[in-house]
């Protein structure tokens, strides 16, 4: 049987107060939801909390890899309390692999198309680094 993974969230952007009013007036809302809003999900990593000190090499993180639980990652889950880069390695069928690094400092949600799954997750900084990953394998 096959698991879901599904996402619900908003982001409220409101203006600087000003005096007794806002200015300029009005708020901004945006609805997060994952494309499709409920994602199959054969295996997940669970939620998996990790300090790294590792200021100038990258690390693994654990449960994303070619031995790991979750192979083909096609959602991902991550939140630092601290700057740190990330490094994602995404599988591009025949062709060579994609690699990623994003500059964090928080939260990152990331869906990523099956096609190109995500193979492995490092990290490099000093803090900690809370991660979930779920996918088709």
């Amino acid at each position: 049987m096959m698991g879901t993974v599904s996402f619900q969230g908003e982001i409220e952007a409101r203006p600087q107060v000003v005096s007794d009013t806002s200015f300029p007036g009005g708020r901004t809302d945006i609805s997060l939801i994952l494309t499709p809003t409920s994602k199959p999900a054969g295996v997940m990593t669970g939620v998996a909390l990790r300090t790294i000190n590792s200021p100038s090499s990258y690390v693994a993180l654990t449960g994303v890899g070619v031995t790991d639980t979750v192979t083909q990652s096609n959602f991902v889950y991550l939140r630092t309390n601290a700057p740190m880069l990330i490094r994602l390695t995404f599988k591009d069928g025949s062709n060579p692999d994609i690699v990623s690094v994003l500059p964090m400092n928080g939260v990152c949600v990331y869906e990523v198309d099956v096609s190109r799954y995500l193979k492995l997750i490092e990290v490099m900084g000093s803090g900690q680094v809370e991660w979930f990953a779920s996918g088709p394998q």
